[in-house]
């Protein structure tokens, strides 16, 4: 079986996706293939295509990739995708931008995040709105009473469909979970206290996806985002560390493994946390190849 590193980039527009791809390739990990996933809901066959235009594929053929491809798909599908035309070229590493066309994700996750402006920040808490009807929370609840009734309604906290996990001692753990959330929403607020039940840490919108990381590029272009970027990767770390803010966001299926946070100006190969992320990817494309 053919052993490769499948590297999946995600981040929202303009944080440096792109720039970091095309750094990873000047620094020669390997023979690489570069891939745009673009999930299209309604699609129903995968669609490769090589557009002459396409800036980002460009940049990929210039930088050094071996094969470059704009592949759109529906619903995510391993099989359908390692038996994609741009899978049988040979590589050491293939990187995934944008949409994962893997249902159970790659490798190794990578999250490059925009340095916070102003006041933003990673977590907040909040209080989680509550159903919007009994009919439907009743529906919920009586799914929630069986294996089977629960995997037909839910899917996991990393996007993996609950019907597709093996052990059911998991599936339990995850139906539990849903069960307490439910019942602490349940709870009355108390009037004029500060304490409320169904308080709860979120995630900001603008970093979706970064929970499910191995490693974090906090793309860093003037010295003056120093401060606000010490705040985002003190909150990356809570992710992980913070037990209950890894119960709100993470689940009873989330990765205690430490993430990989590093701030790194990705325009100039010789900066320290560049360097850093080189080594970070070289030593997980040894450890695939191996």
């Amino acid at each position: 079986m053919r052993q490769r590193l499948i590297v999946h980039v995600n981040g929202p527009p303009g944080a440096g996706k792109t720039r970091f791809i095309e750094t990873m390739l000047e620094a020669d990990l390997g023979l690489s293939i570069c891939v745009r996933g673009v999930q299209e809901a309604k699609r129903r066959k995968v669609l490769e295509t090589i557009e002459e235009n396409d800036e980002e594929l460009r940049r990929y053929a210039e930088a050094g990739a071996v094969a470059i491809v704009r592949f759109r798909f529906g619903r995510p599908d391993g099989n359908a995708f390692f038996g994609s035309r741009v899978m049988q070229d040979f590589s050491e590493v293939v990187m995934i931008e944008g949409d994962c066309p893997i249902e159970w994700g790659a490798d190794l996750e990578v999250f490059v995040a925009p340095v916070p402006t102003g006041k933003q920040r990673l977590l907040t808490k909040t209080t989680k709105k509550r159903p919007g009807s009994r009919q439907a929370q009743a529906e919920i609840e009586e799914a929630l009473e069986t294996r089977e009734g629960f995997a037909r309604m839910m899917t996991d906290p990393i996007g993996i469909p609950v019907d597709r996990i093996q052990d059911p001692k998991k599936v339990d753990a995850i139906r539990e979970w849903v069960k307490r959330e439910l019942a602490r929403q349940k709870q009355p607020r108390t009037t004029g206290s500060k304490h409320n039940a169904a308080a709860r840490w979120t995630l900001n919108e603008a970093y979706a996806g970064i929970e499910r990381a191995n490693v974090v590029i906090v793309n860093i272009r003037d010295e003056s985002e120093r401060p606000a970027t010490e705040s985002l990767l003190e909150d990356i770390a809570r992710l992980r560390q913070d037990e209950a803010v890894f119960q709100d966001i993470l689940g009873p299926t989330g990765k205690r493994t430490r993430i990989t946070a590093l701030a790194a100006d990705l325009s100039n190969q010789k900066d320290p946390g560049t360097k850093k992320a080189h080594t970070r990817l070289r030593r997980a494309v040894r450890s695939a190849l191996e």
